[in-house]
């Protein structure tokens, strides 16, 4: 078992939670991550239930942060800020390209005929 399956709310409702903060409605968010407002909704109250309580109180159509919203808003944010740069910096390490460096005979008889192969593996190259 995954040893963040139980320990952690889903990933998704803290990027609705975190863009319904920020932006202070369940329709403007909901906007900005292109889902209907029930989705937002249903993720809100998804996350308030694993917490155990209220995030927002609802004032029409204005959401006011309990205090507990707005530490898990302090939380969250790094988090998601956190994982987004890890990702990137992996998604730009994946991207940078393999310099192979040899002499004329290698280059030619050796590697040449294994750089086919190579080029068909699914695997991308990753510098040493």
């Amino acid at each position: 078992m995954n040893r963040y399956r139980t320990s952690l709310p889903p990933l998704d409702t803290l990027i609705f939670f975190e863009a319904a903060y920020r932006v202070g409605s369940f329709t403007a968010s909901a906007a900005e991550l292109n889902v209907t407002h029930a989705a937002v909704s249903k993720r809100i109250k998804q996350l308030e239930d694993w917490i155990g309580e209220d995030l927002f109180r609802r004032d029409g159509k204005r959401l006011h942060p309990t205090p507990m919203g707005d530490r898990l808003f302090q939380t969250a944010g790094m988090t998601l800020e956190f994982i987004q740069q890890g990702l990137r910096a992996l998604r730009e390490e994946a991207r940078r390209p393999l310099s192979i460096g040899a002499n004329t005979a290698v280059g030619m008889f050796w590697l040449t005929p294994h750089l086919r192969d190579f080029g068909a593996h699914p695997m991308p190259a990753r510098p040493g």
